[in-house]
């Protein structure tokens, strides 16, 4: 609020029990000391009073609304109910798979979060298989698509279809016609291929019709290249030309160390994490290397396709220990490859602003009651410098 008071609801407490409460506050520098406890408190039980009110708070808490619009929707709304189940189900055939056709349902007053496919062969049920509403409907109208994949040739399947918000999962669909699962054929695979691109979201129709015609296939991305090693303590900062992405963008990239008994602990880093020079360098920074220990890395890039060759591996490295010097140029470094400023900021920011602490405890703090929960209030305490996380 702007008073600076905060909320926090606690829920599952024991009925009747009597609890005490602290809070802290934590920044990226740490946590800070724990507020004075509260008075004791005496979980109570339900009542109907509490429970609307209980609920209407936690809406609050998770910040989903205003204190306003909890109070307008419980007067002008209906409570919403899980949705009605989808219609018009109909199979289309691929080898291995099917794709099925719906009519999207009435939400029910909340909005459909995702479909669920339900395959059924003379055995039983087999896997589920869930899709994000606006991933199943995206470029259609009243109606969604969900491709099944992994089925067994020559079996006959029927499928329901299941919709769910955040009330709850509707009833299953009418179960579709027997559907016989049928091997491969080259033009099935061609369309198979496309009809997922299009499930997945990555590409529209026209867009993949397009490709196909014109661009190549794409690939694992090339090695990187001109790997090499800047000393931190207990770490390294591996420098690397990023490789050509063969079609497919880079998702990720690998440091794989190595020492004389074999293989440490790969790390992964998104690629978007990646601070890539304009002259192509990429930074990696590989953290918990054995102090004194001669290691050597290599380095493998990622797109969807799948992983490409490694790098030529690095000179050995021995690690170093630390220094306070060096200590100071792997914090700047962290902050750079998890993206969180830029490297003239970090600068900037050693050089005019004082060394953040964690919070001052939260004070002022009082408890509410609700049925077997509490809601406790407080006082935002000063963040000394680094945001409250």
């Amino acid at each position: 609020a702007e008073t600076g008071d905060g909320v926090i609801v606690v829920e599952g407490l024991p009925i009747g029990e009597a609890v005490t409460f602290t809070i802290t506050a934590t920044n990226a520098v740490g946590t800070g000391s724990s507020s004075a406890a509260t008075e004791s408190y005496v979980v109570p039980a339900a009542t109907g009073e509490e429970e609307r009110a209980a609920t209407k708070l936690q809406a609050l808490q998770r910040g989903r609304m205003a204190r306003v619009e909890v109070q307008q929707m419980r007067r002008d709304q209906p409570t919403a109910s899980p949705p009605d189940p989808p219609t018009s189900i109909s199979v289309e055939a691929f080898s291995g798979a099917a794709q099925l056709h719906f009519m999207v349902p009435h939400d029910n007053g909340s909005p459909i979060l995702r479909y669920t496919a339900h395959p059924h062969d003379k055995f039983g049920p087999f896997p589920e298989v869930s899709v994000e509403a606006g991933t199943a409907t995206a470029g259609q109208t009243g109606g969604g698509t969900i491709v099944i994949e992994g089925l067994p040739i020559g079996e006959t399947i029927t499928f329901t279809i299941t919709a769910t918000n955040a009330a709850g999962t509707s009833g299953p669909s009418q179960p579709t016609e027997a559907y016989v699962v049928p091997s491969a054929t080259a033009e099935e695979e061609k369309a198979a291929t496309k009809l997922q691109a299009l499930q997945r979201g990555r590409a529209t129709r026209a867009e993949m019709q397009k490709a196909k015609g014109a661009a190549p296939p794409a690939s694992p991305p090339g090695p990187p290249t001109a790997v090499s090693v800047e000393a931190m303590p207990g770490a390294a900062q591996l420098h690397f030309q990023v490789p050509s992405d063969n079609g497919s963008p880079i998702l990720k990239y690998t440091a794989h160390p190595r020492d004389k008994f074999g293989p440490l602990a790969d790390v992964t880093v998104d690629a978007a994490a990646v601070p890539v020079a304009e002259t192509g360098d990429g930074v990696i920074v590989v953290e918990g290397l054995p102090i004194g220990e001669a290691v050597t890395f290599t380095i493998t890039a990622t797109n969807a396709v799948g992983t490409g060759s490694s790098s030529a591996a690095t000179e050995s490295y021995v690690v170093p220990a630390a220094t306070g010097e060096e200590e100071r140029a792997a914090t700047k470094l962290q902050a750079l490859q998890r993206g969180r400023m830029a490297r003239v900021e970090v600068q900037q920011m050693r050089r005019d602003q004082p060394t953040a602490s964690p919070p001052d405890p939260p004070t002022s703090i009082s408890v509410e009651a609700f049925s077997g929960a509490a809601q406790l209030h407080f006082m935002v305490p000063h963040d000394n410098g680094s945001p409250i996380l």
